[in-house]
């Protein structure tokens, strides 16, 4: 059928309708002008020689223009955008790459978060991450129990590659990286041209070891 993407501000009396031409099942389009930090409303609407009919009226909400909050879980939540707890990244790289302003901030939930590759955090102008949530609230408060960022299992890893960036880590423990080969540094962290603050933070078992013996 003929297809046509509408969308409005909620609160607001005007709609705009995209034409996205004819579809046979799941469909995708762009919106421009856009508010930052906005709820939109949206519905499709579809029409042939059999007729016509309605969507159901779902939202979106927009990025704001400053500081984002990130959030993420071991095993992720819900939509898995990282816009709450509910709604969690189970993935801490995910979270980074979302990253664009200074004063963004990705929060974790207490457990482990294990890597097959480093995550890597390139140009960012002033990222935490800040460790040991309990997982409610907005972020909510914090637990005794750790925040452990880790190798996946048989993986050899870094844990964190920065470059070019401005970064604090709180209360996150870095363990387990391995690296063999003795001619590459920092199996837990590697740093270039980078502001790295570590709060509350321990670093353990992070290894570069020669596989030759």
């Amino acid at each position: 059928p003929l297809t046509w993407f509408l969308y409005w501000l909620s609160g607001a009396a005007s709609t705009s309708a995209l034409p996205v031409g004819v579809q046979s099942g799941s469909c995708a389009t762009n919106a421009v002008g856009l508010l930052p930090g906005s709820n939109y409303a949206y519905q499709l609407f579809v029409s042939n020689v059999a007729g016509s009919a309605w969507s159901d009226v779902r939202s979106f909400t927009t990025f704001p223009t400053g500081p984002l909050a990130r959030y993420v879980t071991p095993p992720g939540a819900g939509l898995a955008n990282g816009y709450d707890w509910d709604n969690a990244y189970s993935n801490l790289q995910d979270a980074v790459d979302d990253g664009e302003y200074p004063g963004d901030t990705v929060y974790l939930r207490y457990g482990a978060y294990s890597n097959v590759q480093a995550i890597r955090i390139s140009n960012a102008p002033g990222l935490a991450i800040r460790g040991q949530y309990s997982g409610t609230g907005a972020p909510g408060g914090r637990t005794n129990l750790p925040t452990l960022v880790t190798r996946g299992t048989g993986a050899l890893a870094r844990l964190f590659r920065c470059y070019a960036s401005t970064v604090l880590v709180e209360q996150v423990n870095l363990e387990q990286g391995r690296l063999e080969n003795p001619e590459l540094w920092g199996a837990g962290l590697w740093l270039t041209n980078c502001d790295v603050l570590l709060t509350n933070c321990t670093l353990r078992n992070n290894a570069i070891v020669n596989p030759g013996g």
